[in-house]
């Protein structure tokens, strides 16, 4: 009798330590699942592993304080997924930030094109301006050339003349062959030189002469036979340098002449033009509204006075209504960036909303895994304290039998 009271106390012992446990199991299983949200759409209707959990758990809570702690219901072992599934409530948030930011960028592709067509038409205003300016430029520098034309004086033409001879001049001189050092010899020569009126020319050079034709052919004729090889070639080569400037002196004289012609017929046709102006001016102050041909000849030219200067305003007001438009299309330009720099940092705080609504997302999928992992583990206990509850039910069974 003392063996089976110690055998039921220990059985009771047991049993009161397994119910403990399991309590206490239940309790975590029930604080897991307070976490959870509830689900509120009314079109998730299938099974899930979370779905009315926390009514078992309080229903095992109420059984466990009435029933016997070894008396529970049974529930069938079902495994649990450990990837949970997504939060139905932040779909549709997500969903309808994604449409708003496909709208700002649809709006912002839009505002970009519509900045490019005026960037264009801007760039067209400033290249019909610039081509406006440099056609002015143009004339104005025309009129300038016409003045300077007619107001150059003959001898400015000379001494161009002058200075465009003395450039072949010193190209001739160039290409003369160079003398080698002056032998002792070469005074005789120089006194040859001399005699025949050749006058001495050191800023040409350095033993250098000026010579006619007439003179060189005197000396050619002269002294030919007796020249040596190297003074031959210098004698031809200053010969053909001299006939070349008298070429060239030639066509520049027949230049002048051309110049000069012109000048002159120009000239002349001022001076009739003044002549005209005058006897006009002449007859105005003599008898101004006698001559109807010469009022006719005035109000056509006041009329033609007239349309210019209509003209000019016209398009003096068209370059200034050009200038307003592009200032105007600067502004809504500057406007459309404006525009586009908020639409872009509206995006940015949504992109960085949707970022947090992942964030909380993925926070909420490690919870409900590592509420997953921890129900697993309490239902592993479970079944380790359920074989422990069949071994005591046995050890039972046994002190009963003996």
């Amino acid at each position: 009798r003392r063996v089976a009271t110690r055998g039921q106390a220990r059985h009771a012992r047991d049993v009161k330590e397994i119910a403990q446990e399991l309590h206490a199991i239940i309790e975590e299983l029930a604080l897991d699942d307070a976490l959870i949200p509830p689900r509120r759409h009314a079109d998730e209707l299938a099974y899930h592993p979370h779905d009315d959990w926390s009514r078992r758990a309080e229903a095992y809570r109420a059984y466990g304080a009435e029933a016997h702690p070894l008396e529970r219901p049974a529930r069938p072992y079902r495994s649990r997924s450990l990837v949970p599934a997504p939060l139905p409530a932040l779909d549709p948030r997500l969903s309808r930030l994604e449409e708003e930011l496909q709208a700002e960028t649809q709006r912002k592709e839009a505002l970009l094109a519509a900045r490019r067509q005026q960037d264009l038409e801007l760039e067209e205003l400033r290249r019909r301006h610039h081509e406006l300016e440099r056609k002015a430029a143009e004339l104005h520098q025309h009129q300038q050339m016409q003045q300077q034309k007619h107001l150059q004086p003959q001898e400015e033409l000379l001494e161009g003349g002058s200075a465009t001879t003395q450039r072949p001049a010193e190209a001739a001189k160039e290409d003369l062959p160079h003398a080698a050092p002056n032998p002792p010899g070469d005074d005789g020569l120089r006194t040859v030189l001399r005699k025949a009126g050749l006058q001495p020319a050191p800023e040409m050079g350095e033993d250098m002469f000026v010579a006619s034709l007439q003179q060189l052919r005197v000396l050619l004729n002269i002294h030919g036979t007796r020249a040596s090889g190297p003074e031959l070639a210098k004698m031809q080569a200053l010969h053909r340098y001299v006939e070349q400037l008298e070429m060239d002196l030639d066509q520049k004289e027949e230049s002048l002449l051309k110049d000069r012609s012109l000048l002159e017929q120009e000239r002349q046709l001022r001076e009739k033009a003044e002549k005209e102006a005058e006897s006009l001016r002449h007859q105005r102050h003599q008898a101004p509204s006698r001559d109807p041909a010469l009022e006719a000849a005035q109000e056509k030219l006041q009329a033609e006075v007239s349309r210019l200067s209509a003209e000019l305003d016209q398009a003096k007001q068209s370059f200034e209504a050009a200038k307003r438009e592009a200032a105007q299309q600067a502004q809504l330009a500057e406007e459309a960036r404006q525009q586009i720099v908020e639409y872009a940092q509206k995006a940015e705080a949504a992109q960085e909303e949707a970022s947090q609504q992942a964030q909380l997302i993925e926070e909420a999928r490690q919870q409900a895994l590592a509420q997953a992992q921890r129900a697993e583990a309490a239902e592993t206990k479970l079944l380790g304290l359920v074989e422990r509850i069949r071994g005591a039910a046995t050890g039972a069974r046994r002190v009963s039998a003996v």
